[in-house]
């Protein structure tokens, strides 16, 4: 199926189904594995998890109420990194259960947690790490900001992973570095 047709599908549905606030939701598509997802030995390609993951990311994101918080306070969310692991290999034909939640978050950091099911068993798990921007010129907010903006008075989460909140850091002093470096 082509990818911007399941994307309106994936909008479409989101928007027809969004929950009040609900950040501890957990998001779920069915998703069928078309000729065009797969190489030509019929095995999905690895790029079409990460469109996967773009279309689970969306519907989150939407369903939860987390996007409509940030769209009314001209925020944005992008993602920064994502990572998937595959246990065995999804093939055309195949349908899978796509599921999304949100890890935690930290600073102006999320990440949302992927995990694909085929047959009721586990086949590959993901992350997906995602910041909050503002428009230009303006202070990106971070999750207290967003959490406030929800209605939110504490983050239902428990502590982020180590490998997480490293990979978090790691991306943080990427992205600060030239800035420390052009202010010398």
């Amino acid at each position: 199926m082509n990818l911007v047709l399941r994307l309106l599908l994936v909008i479409a549905s989101a928007f027809r189904n969004q929950s009040k606030e609900n950040v501890t939701m957990t998001s779920s598509l069915e998703l069928k594995v078309k000729g065009g997802d797969a190489n030509t030995n019929g095995i999905i390609q690895h790029a079409r998890y990460f469109s996967f993951a773009d279309l689970g990311t969306i519907d989150f994101l939407m369903r939860s109420g987390i996007l409509a918080a940030l769209r009314r306070n001209g925020w944005s969310p992008i993602i920064v990194g994502k990572s998937f692991e595959h246990f065995k290999p999804i093939t055309k034909g195949q349908k899978v259960d796509f599921t999304t939640r949100l890890m935690g978050w930290e600073g102006q950091y999320s990440c949302l947690y992927h995990q694909i099911l085929a047959d009721g068993e586990v086949v590959s798990i993901g992350h997906s790490v995602g910041r909050f921007v503002g428009k230009a010129g303006t202070k990106h907010p971070d999750v207290g900001d967003v959490a406030i903006k929800m209605g939110l008075e504490a983050y239902p989460f428990e502590p982020m992973p180590e490998h997480v909140l490293t990979t978090f850091h790691e991306i943080e002093s990427a992205r600060v570095a030239p800035q420390i470096e052009a202010s010398k």
